[in-house]
C-alpha cells in the first residue's frame, strides 16, 4: 500500500513538473526567447505526447532559429491533429521548394479553417494566387544555356552591365535626370540613338512606366505607357528594356501573373492602336518566387543577361550571363529534383565556381563584403561602430553569416552526392532541408542588417 502511495505521488509529481516545463516553454514562446524554447520543448517532447498547440510553437521556435527540419515535423504534427494554423507554413514550404501543388492544398486549407483578418486573409490569397501561376508555369520550363553568374550591390547593378553595341543604355533615374529625388531606385532605358527614353517613376504610390521621345534637340512631354486588357492598379513596373526591333518591350512588373515579387514580363507594341497589347510572363527560369528584375538581350552576339535577388543576401543581387536560345525548348525530365533546379536556377553558382573569366566575389565571399549603414556610411570593421548595442548587434549579424556559409558548404556536398548516387529520395530530403534552412537564414540575415542600421543610425542622429 505504502508503496502504492509512492508511486501516486510520483506520477502526480512528474505530471505537474511537466505541466509546470510546457507552460514555462509556452512563456518562452510568447518572449520571443525561441531558442530557449526550442529546446525545452524538445526535452519534453521526448517524456511524452503533447496538444498540437505545443507543437505548433514548438515548431514557430524552431523555424525562427533555422531548424527546418524540426520545424516541418512539428508543423505536420500539429496540422496531423487538425491545428489548422500550421497548414501556412506547411504551405511556404512547399512553395519555397517549387512544391506548388502541395503549397496550393495547403493554403486553401489555411484560408478554409482559420479565420483571418480581412488585411491577413488578402496577402495569403494574393500568395496563393502567385502559387497558382507558378504552378502553371512550372510545367514549361524553358531550356536555356547560362554561362556565368556574378553577385554585385544591388544598387549599381545598372551600372555593371557593360554596353554593348546595339542593346542600348542604362540607367539609374537620379542619374539621368541629375536629381536626388529617386529613393526606391527607378530604372531608364535609352535607346542606342538616345532618341526614346523608358523609364519607371512613382505615380499614385505605385511605380509606372513612361516614355519620351525626342524631337530634334527637345524632347517631348512624357506619356504613360499603356497596356491593353492588363490591370497595373496596386501593382509595380520597373526597369525596361526596349528590343532593337523598337516594338517589343521587357519590364519587370510585380502585379498580375506574377508568381512572386517582381517578375519579368514581355510586351509588343500596336502601333495601329498606339498601345502595347497584353503583356506576358516569360515563365521559367527567367522568373522565380524572388524578385527577378531585369532582362537585357545582346541580339548582336547571342547573349542575354538576367538580374534577380534569388538566393541572395539583403542588397544584393545576381547578374545571370544566358545564351540566347534560337528555338524555343522545355525542359523534359519527370525527376522532380532536377526540374526544381532547372526552374530555380539554384546551382548556377556551382557552375560560376569553375569560370576563370569573370573576377568578381562569389555569393559566399559577398557575405563579407562591407556592411552599409547608409549609401554613404560604410563600414568594413567593428570598429567603425560608433553604437555599443549596434556593435552587439552586428556580431550576432556575423554569427549568422558563418552559419550560412556551413549550411552553404554542406548544401553544396548533398548536391555532388545527390548527382552520384541512387538513391535521390533520401538525399532530394536533406537537400531541400537544407536549402529551406538556407533560406530562413536569410530572412534572420535581413532582420540582423536592418536591427544594426537603426541602432547605429539612431545613435548618429542624436
Amino acid at each position: 500500500m505504502k508503496r502504492a502511495l509512492l508511486l501516486i505521488v510520483f506520477w502526480v509529481s512528474c505530471f505537474t513538473l511537466s505541466a509546470q516545463s510546457i507552460a514555462e516553454a509556452g512563456k518562452l514562446y510568447a518572449e520571443g526567447k525561441y531558442e530557449d524554447a526550442y529546446l525545452l520543448y524538445n526535452v519534453l517532447f521526448q517524456r511524452r505526447v503533447y496538444t498540437p498547440i505545443d507543437y505548433y510553437k514548438a515548431a514557430v521556435c524552431a523555424d525562427n532559429i533555422g531548424e527546418i527540419a524540426v520545424a516541418k515535423k512539428y508543423f505536420k504534427l500539429a496540422a496531423d491533429k487538425r491545428y489548422y494554423p500550421a497548414y501556412k507554413y506547411l504551405a511556404d514550404y512547399a512553395r519555397l521548394n517549387y512544391q506548388f501543388d502541395e503549397a496550393i492544398t495547403n493554403y486553401n486549407t489555411y484560408l478554409e479553417k482559420v479565420s483571418l483578418p480581412d488585411s491577413i486573409k488578402n496577402l495569403i490569397n494574393k500568395r496563393l494566387e502567385e502559387t497558382k501561376n507558378a504552378y502553371v508555369l512550372l510545367n514549361k520550363v524553358r531550356n536555356v544555356v547560362f554561362t556565368d553568374s556574378v553577385v554585385v550591390p544591388k544598387n549599381t547593378f545598372l551600372q555593371t552591365i557593360k554596353h554593348q553595341e546595339g542593346m542600348g543604355y542604362l540607367y539609374t533615374f537620379n542619374k539621368y535626370f541629375n536629381t536626388q529625388s529617386d529613393t526606391i531606385g527607378c530604372g531608364v532605358y535609352a535607346t542606342e540613338k538616345q532618341d526614346k527614353i523608358y523609364y519607371a517613376s512613382l505615380q499614385d504610390g505605385f511605380l509606372s512606366l513612361s516614355v519620351s521621345y525626342k524631337n530634334f534637340d527637345d524632347w517631348s512631354e512624357s506619356e504613360k505607357v499603356e497596356f491593353a486588357s492588363w490591370d497595373i492598379s496596386n501593382s509595380n513596373q520597373n526597369y525596361p528594356y526596349l528590343l532593337q526591333d523598337g516594338v517589343t518591350l521587357y519590364f519587370a512588373s510585380d502585379g498580375d501573373k506574377s508568381i512572386g515579387g517582381y517578375d519579368i514580363f514581355k510586351a509588343h507594341y500596336n502601333d495601329a492602336q498606339s498601345i502595347f497589347f497584353k503583356p506576358e510572363n516569360i515563365g521559367m527560369p527567367f522568373n522565380s518566387i524572388y524578385n527577378d528584375y531585369l532582362l537585357l538581350l545582346d541580339e548582336n552576339n547571342g547573349m542575354g543577361y538576367l538580374v534577380s535577388d534569388r538566393f541572395q543576401l539583403p542588397d544584393k543581387v545576381i547578374i545571370y550571363t544566358f545564351m540566347v536560345p534560337q528555338d524555343i525548348e522545355f525542359v523534359d525530365t519527370e525527376d522532380e529534383a532536377e526540374l526544381y533546379q532547372k526552374a530555380s536556377l539554384c546551382k548556377i553558382e556551382l557552375q560560376k565556381q569553375d569560370s576563370k573569366e569573370v573576377e568578381q566575389k562569389t555569393n559566399k565571399e559577398a557575405i563579407f563584403e562591407d556592411f552599409y549603414i547608409t549609401d554613404e556610411v560604410v563600414y568594413n570593421s567593428l570598429s567603425d561602430f560608433k553604437n555599443k548595442k549596434a556593435r552587439e548587434l552586428f556580431v550576432r549579424y556575423q554569427n549568422l553569416v558563418s552559419q550560412i556559409k556551413l549550411v552553404e558548404e554542406n548544401l553544396d556536398k548533398k548536391r555532388d552526392e545527390y548527382s552520384r548516387s541512387e538513391d535521390k529520395e533520401t538525399l532530394g530530403e536533406a537537400i531541400f532541408m537544407l536549402e529551406c534552412q538556407r533560406r530562413q537564414l536569410y530572412g534572420r540575415i535581413r532582420t540582423a542588417q536592418d536591427q544594426v542600421r537603426v541602432a547605429e543610425l539612431e545613435f548618429l542622429e542624436k
